[in-house]
């Protein structure tokens, strides 16, 4: 069992928001092989948005940088040789035009103008919890279209993959640190994919040195010998891991598809480098963790779980594992709370269906404090589906939906006493 499967199949939600239906796997069906892997269009449905995807073969590589190399950080090392499983990765990091589909409902938007029916797999996606509005225009006035997609979070980019998966029945999810390195390496042991000498650089990358304080539309850039562009610059790009300094010198040499599982928000690795960085943190091997900084000028309390407001130079690249994990396998929005806040309290789950299938969970908290807000939080986490709204107060954080025999009026749960929460509740789903 590889280090992804392990912790695929190892999360565990308690409280969390079921579809009632999983994601149609069109892979599964194919069952391609490796030799068979070529690129490909993933269209979007209903959308003139194509995702282009590049096959990357599976093998071995020696991740990190040795300590000769310029510029290297001592989180680079020890090198040791990891072995990674063929999967496709997006050619281009994810734009804007791509994104919005998702994160604007124009998707869904598009159906009702035309008035399309809503196929099997529209009617999933639908269900996948969509970001609230932004406060401000994320691009911070550079511009969208063709640009790469900015300032989300992780739990963003992770659930635009769960969107697109249900969009387009084939498993996306984001690349492991390691999947990350060995794409943009493309065989190479050099400091960057094209090699050692810097002074190819502005052939390959948009960086602090030639950006202009922008990024620019994908693609501009020459490509690795794999064919993939901007993987040093424009935007440093979203991985699964936990950024954890000393994670090499924890690894067995020989590991298959390594992954540091997410144990708490704070930080996970971005890899890449971005238009706003010098040119030695593009290298290959540079390690990036992500901060509580990137929400500086987030007004909201509490701070959103969608948008990093000081990220400008963070997006993400999506890949589709050649052998999809089975439902059991795949990532959860969950990180284990072993710290949780004993005053906060949680009645008994009261589960109701929705016409869409969808199953919720009705929570309330004991208390006016910060902690109520964070019950808040894990409600909107688990998300809201159509035709229903969240009810959130001092108290209580609950949704409540139009059924096809009741106007939508009031919340389907009452004040009752309320219980602490069970010392066997230990993971929550939550914005991971």
């Amino acid at each position: 069992m590889t280090a992804i499967q392990h912790y695929f199949g190892s999360q565990r939600i308690v409280l969390i928001f079921l579809l009632s239906c999983t994601v149609a796997t069109g892979q599964q069906a194919e069952q391609l092989s490796e030799s068979e892997m070529k690129p490909y269009s993933q269209q979007i449905t209903n959308t003139d948005a194509v995702i282009e995807m590049v096959p990357i073969p599976g093998g071995t590589f020696v991740i990190g940088s040795p300590q000769s190399e310029k510029g290297r950080n001592a989180d680079e090392g020890p090198q040791h040789r990891v072995e990674i499983a063929p999967f496709w990765m997006g050619k281009y990091e994810i734009t804007w035009d791509q994104y919005e589909i998702w994160g604007e409902n124009i998707d869904i938007a598009r159906r009702q103008i035309f008035g399309m029916p809503a196929t099997d797999n529209d009617k999933i996606a639908d269900a996948v919890t969509r970001p609230t509005p932004p406060y401000t225009d994320m691009s911070f006035g550079m511009g969208k279209q063709k640009n790469p997609a900015i300032c989300m979070t992780q739990h963003a980019a992770r659930k635009y993959c769960e969107w697109l998966s249900a969009k387009t029945g084939h498993y996306y999810r984001l690349p492991t640190e390691a999947e990350w390195e060995y794409a943009c390496r493309a065989g190479t042991t050099t400091s960057y994919s094209f090699g050692d000498d810097t002074s190819k650089i502005d052939e390959y990358a948009w960086y602090s040195g030639n950006s202009e304080e922008t990024y620019h539309n994908v693609g501009l850039k020459k490509p690795n010998s794999w064919g993939l562009h901007d993987m040093h610059g424009n935007v440093a790009e979203w991985t699964l891991d936990q950024y954890q300094a000393d994670a090499y010198s924890k690894r067995t040499a020989g590991t298959r598809d390594p992954l540091a599982v997410p144990s708490k928000l704070f930080p996970r690795v971005v890899r890449g480098g971005g238009w706003d960085d010098d040119e030695t943190m593009l290298r290959s091997a540079v390690r990036e963790g992500s901060s509580e900084d990137w929400k500086e000028q987030d007004p909201q309390v509490p701070q959103s779980i969608w948008y990093h407001t000081d990220a400008l130079g963070v997006g993400l690249r999506i890949v589709r594992p050649l052998k999809a994990p089975t439902a059991e396998e795949r990532p959860s929005n969950s990180i284990r709370l072993s710290n949780r806040p004993t005053s906060v309290q949680v009645r008994s789950a009261n589960h109701f269906k929705t016409r869409s299938g969808s199953s919720l969970i009705l929570l309330s908290s004991a208390g006016k404090s910060q902690k109520s807000k964070s019950l808040h939080f894990l409600l909107l986490t688990l998300g809201v589906p159509p035709l229903c709204q969240s009810h959130l107060s001092n108290r209580h954080a609950g949704v409540f939906c139009k059924r096809p025999e009741q106007p939508l009026r009031q919340p389907f749960f009452h004040p009752r006493q309320q219980v602490p929460m069970s010392p066997k509740i230990t993971r929550y789903s939550w914005h991971s």
